[in-house]
């Protein structure tokens, strides 16, 4: 029995287990290969330009999933989800062989880059395998087990690097999240997944008039102006918000005086702890609402977060509650910019089901583009500027992309209603006969 399912079918509640058990393990491997940099700092004595290469190499698997988005477009999605995760356990495995910091690094880099490459087969199978309608529900459950389980396994891994920082113990912690990440894996194979319903008229939606493949789904999405007003506005979003990420620490270091145990409460404990707490009640709320009207909130409180990190100094016996607060807000509203972009988004604007890996795929590149260039421009801007103005500029342009989807949400209005993601959803379904019951696709069970 699942203790905290909707009212699901027998076929959703087998994929919903599944997928319940994949996020509770894959965030314990998160959560212990959050410690890979300090790992390497500590451990392997890494330069600072080793402790890019993870983000630039994550970067490079977004960049690659417009493409891959495409080929996966008409053909079974499980495997494109599979074969990723399962090599990923292999970087994990050769980073407990790597005592250098430069191939280690490279190989954290390797895993961030492989599960890229499986988000877009694993939104297609969350669009197939569950209702419109609680969709939003589902992914907030499933992302507080997740989230959960990576503030735990991150905070236990670190509490055993403090105590036995020796290179067995490490070796021992990758190997188990090798292990971990095998057993998440082979628990998302035993989903059955739902093949995607074909409209007649677009049976060949990718390759007319004797185009390629690729550049016939290009020619579809990239037509797609509602979505390019979309990624105009997440471009905004996500640039202002990589631009001063990186430098929260260093900011609440150097500024604000902030010991290392502040600085990771501030940082990372505090908006990971709340974020469980408003999640359930975020994926309801997500179900019912508009995505470009939640967008518009979720992308107020990601702004209002650097604006008030850029005050605190102004009264520094106050600074630690001006931080804290701005990071309670941001607490409050990451998952469900997590859930809108990496798993739900997507679907809002695939008007034909097939081309959702190529939605999906395109937005994961644009995400990989702004990770290449982001933080190596906030990092600049700080050292010709300041920190705080870094801070400024990310959080203003963090706010103006949030008066942009409130725009667009106001221009798409249907009959002064905003449409949700099961109003969209029903107006994409193609006309089937009643009598016919898709088949599914062939389990990965062993």
């Amino acid at each position: 029995m699942i203790l905290d399912a909707l009212d699901f079918t027998p076929d959703v509640r087998r994929t919903y287990s599944c997928h319940r058990a994949y996020s509770a393990l894959s965030g314990v491997v998160a959560g212990m290969l959050t410690n890979g940099p300090t790992i390497g700092i500590k451990a392997l004595r890494a330069a600072d330009w080793h402790l890019a290469l993870p983000m630039s190499f994550s970067g490079i698997g977004l960049f690659v999933t417009l493409a891959l988005g495409v080929w996966m477009a008409r053909r079974p999605k499980l495997p494109f989800a599979l074969v990723p995760g399962f090599a990923a356990c292999a970087a994990c495995l050769g980073m407990a062989l790597a005592p250098n910091p430069l191939a280690f690094l490279c190989l954290l880099g390797l895993f961030h880059l492989l599960d890229s490459i499986s988000r877009p087969a694993i939104t297609v199978i969350i669009r197939l395998n569950y209702p419109a309608e609680s969709r939003g529900w589902v992914t907030g459950r499933l992302r507080r087990w997740s989230a959960g389980t990576f503030l735990l396994a991150a905070l236990a891994t670190a509490w055993v690097l403090d105590r036995a920082d020796t290179w067995p113990v490490i070796q021992a912690a990758l190997a188990t999240a090798a292990a971990l990440q095998m057993l998440a894996y082979l628990a998302f194979s035993r989903i059955r997944v739902r093949p995607e319903p074909r409209d007649e008229v677009d049976a060949d939606a990718f390759a007319r008039g004797g185009r390629s493949e690729l550049v016939g789904a290009l020619a579809a999405v990239w037509g797609d102006t509602r979505f390019l007003r979309y990624l105009w506005g997440s471009l905004l979003f996500q640039f202002g918000n990589l631009m001063y990420e990186p430098i929260v620490r260093a900011f609440l270091s150097a500024e604000l005086h902030f010991n290392y145990t502040q600085c990771v409460f501030i940082a990372d404990v505090l908006p990971s702890t709340f974020s469980l707490v408003t999640l359930p009640r975020l994926g309801a709320w997500l179900d019912r609402t508009n995505p470009l009207i939640a967008w518009s909130l979720i992308r107020l409180g990601w702004g209002i977060d650097p604006l008030l990190l850029a005050l605190s100094p102004i009264w520094p016996a106050g600074a630690m509650a001006i931080a804290a607060m701005a990071r309670l807000i941001r607490g409050g509203v990451m998952n469900g910019s997590y859930i809108l972009w990496w798993e739900l988004g997507g679907n809002y604007f695939a008007t034909r089901r097939e081309l959702t890996s190529v939605y999906v795929g395109t937005s994961f590149s644009v995400n990989g583009v702004q990770r290449m260039i982001g933080p190596p421009l906030g990092a600049y801007l700080g050292s010709a500027l300041s920190r705080r103005s870094v801070l400024v500029i990310g959080g203003l342009m963090v706010l103006l992309a949030a008066y942009l989807a409130r725009r667009q949400a106001e221009d798409e209005k249907v009959d002064g209603h905003y449409p949700t993601f099961a109003d969209k959803e029903s107006d994409a379904a193609p006309c089937r006969e009643p009598s016919h019951t898709p088949q599914l696709e062939p389990s990965f069970e062993t």
